[in-house]
């Protein structure tokens, strides 16, 4: 990877933590139990995906592996992850912990990160750094 694209990498991590932060602190304020907590494993669960989904595609596009092991470690860890999401869903959903609306929304965060970062955030520092 290059330099502008761990720098990249690393402000899409701050934007996904920060909503995250931004749209937890006031649902623990305000909402019951099952709202905080379901927006809180949400978005934990997807930041915790797409930062083991970053670490095998490095491992994937890395020039020394080769196509078959990339494949399956790319399908094999795609349904380990799936399969252990699932199963802590299904096991708070049955202690019944879980408010499915709020748990989407948490799901929901990182793409929402990526999503202010590149529309807000990326276009003004280019403008910034342009101007300057």
């Amino acid at each position: 990877m290059t330099e502008n694209s761990h720098m990249e990498t690393g402000a899409l991590r701050k934007a996904g933590l920060g909503l995250y932060v931004l749209v937890l602190a006031p649902t623990v304020a305000l909402c019951g139990f099952q709202a905080a907590f379901s927006i809180a494993l949400g978005g934990a669960l997807a930041m915790i995906n797409l930062a083991l989904l970053e670490a095998g595609l490095a491992v994937s596009l890395s020039p020394t592996a080769g196509p078959a092991p990339v494949a399956a470690l790319a399908m094999g860890s795609f349904y380990i992850r799936l399969c252990v999401t699932g199963g802590v869903i299904l096991g708070f959903n049955n202690a019944g912990w879980v408010n499915i609306h709020a748990l989407v929304a948490g799901l929901s965060i990182p793409l929402a990160g990526a999503t202010a970062y590149f529309l807000m955030v990326r276009p003004l520092m280019d403008w910034y750094e342009r101007a300057y």
